[in-house]
This record gives C-alpha cells, sequence and structure tokens, in this order.
C-alpha cells in the first residue's frame, strides 16, 4: 500500500518474445559511429582543487552524509543517487541551481585547455547550468555553440551548421 493505493508485485514475465517483437517494429539502434563523422575521442584525467567555496559546501554536504550514516538512517537507492548529484553540482559551480559565488576552478581549467588547442571541440556537460556556463564563459574569447535539450530545433539546426562549417 502506498498513498492508499495498492500495487501488486511484479514475481516474472511472460510472453517477453512477443513484447520483444511488437517493440522492434517500433524502434530501431544505431550506433554514434556508424551514422555520425566525429573525430576520435580524447579523454584526459586532469585533477581540480575545488574554490573555497566549493570546497564549504561540499564538506557541509559530506558532514550531512556522515551525520546520517552514524545515526543508522537508512539511505535508500534514490537518497545516494540525490546526494551524488548534489556532490557533482558542487564540483560543477552549481547548488540548487544556483551559482556558487567566487571563480570556478574548473571553468579556469577548460579555459587553459581551449587556449592549447587550435581545433574544434565538444565539450559535454551533465546540467543546464553547468552548460549555461562553459557557454558564457568560452563566448567571451571563443567563437562558440550551445545545444541541449531545451534549445528549440531552429536553434539546433543554426547551431550544428556553425559547427559543421567550422564557425564555432
Amino acid at each position: 500500500m502506498t498513498d492508499g493505493r495498492s500495487f501488486k508485485e511484479v514475481v516474472g514475465f511472460r510472453h517477453l518474445e512477443e513484447l520483444v517483437d511488437k517493440v522492434n517494429t517500433l524502434s530501431f539502434r544505431v550506433k554514434a559511429a556508424d551514422c555520425l563523422d566525429l573525430p576520435e575521442q580524447i579523454f584526459q584525467t586532469i585533477k581540480i582543487e575545488m574554490s573555497k567555496e566549493q570546497r564549504a559546501h561540499y564538506t557541509e554536504l559530506k558532514s550531512d552524509l556522515m551525520t546520517m550514516k552514524a545515526s543508522g538512517e537508512m539511505l535508500t537507492v534514490q537518497h545516494k543517487v540525490a546526494l551524488y548529484t548534489r556532490f557533482r553540482q558542487i564540483t560543477g559551480g552549481f547548488l540548487a541551481n544556483e551559482k556558487i559565488e567566487g571563480d570556478n576552478p574548473k571553468m579556469l581549467a577548460l579555459l587553459d585547455l581551449i587556449e592549447d588547442s587550435s581545433e574544434q571541440a565538444i565539450i559535454f556537460a551533465s546540467y543546464v547550468e553547468e552548460i549555461k556556463l562553459i557557454y558564457e564563459t568560452l563566448k567571451k574569447d571563443f567563437p562558440c555553440s550551445i545545444y541541449y535539450g531545451d534549445i528549440s530545433q531552429d536553434d539546433r539546426e543554426e547551431q550544428e551548421t556553425l559547427f559543421k562549417t567550422g564557425k564555432t
């Protein structure tokens, strides 16, 4: 029972092949490598110290987590994911979609990295606020595009064209 509603527990599956056949008529899978002409990915680990302000938020959240664990409070998977997300947001320079004051060491390191290259780059980020911050940081010194879920289709096509023609 949850909020006055009851749900049956799934204990097994039947007719999976039939379900797969029906879903396959409505979907297909394509690998990025088969349909996109992108340069080889470069993976590089760069260690960056958090700012004083980020460290304060990070330490506070870590302390809250330790208090929960010490009290024996049971952490659900959802709770753990939410905490992990908050830690990642802090290291990205945000807390509850608000920018953490002070310089963002990740953005400074990104600027250094971009300045050292003469090639185009695609930068991926997990959060819209971080994507916007990257764009605002880079557009001061570099022609760049921004592309994420809330961008209109027309703007997406324009950003793609600018990138494909080497203008961003």
